[in-house]
C-alpha cells in the first residue's frame, strides 16, 4: 500500500473544500445584490442580468484562481526520497 503523507491529505481537502465554497459564495453574493456597488462603479447600472453575467465571471475566476493555487503549493513541495 502506498503511504501518503498527512499535509498533502489535508491540503487536497482544503482546496476540495475552496473550489466548491468560494465559487459560490461569490455567485450567490452577486445574485443576491451584494456585489451591486461593484457592478454598478463598473458598469453604471445594476440589472438582474449583469447581476448573474458579474456573478458568473467572477465564480469562473475564483475557480481558476484556486487551481493556481493549488498548482503551486504542490509544485513547491519539497519530493520525497527514494531509497
Amino acid at each position: 500500500m502506498v503511504e501518503v503523507k498527512k499535509g498533502v491529505i489535508e491540503k487536497l481537502v482544503v482546496f476540495t473544500v475552496a473550489i466548491a465554497i468560494i465559487p459560490l459564495s461569490i455567485l450567490y453574493a452577486s445574485l443576491y445584490g451584494y456585489l451591486d456597488p461593484l457592478i454598478a462603479v463598473i458598469f453604471g447600472h445594476v440589472t438582474s442580468n449583469l447581476r448573474q453575467m458579474f456573478g458568473a465571471i467572477l465564480a469562473v475566476l475564483a475557480v481558476n484562481m484556486v487551481l493556481v493555487a493549488y498548482v503551486v503549493s504542490a509544485y513547491k513541495e519539497e519530493p520525497e526520497k527514494q531509497d
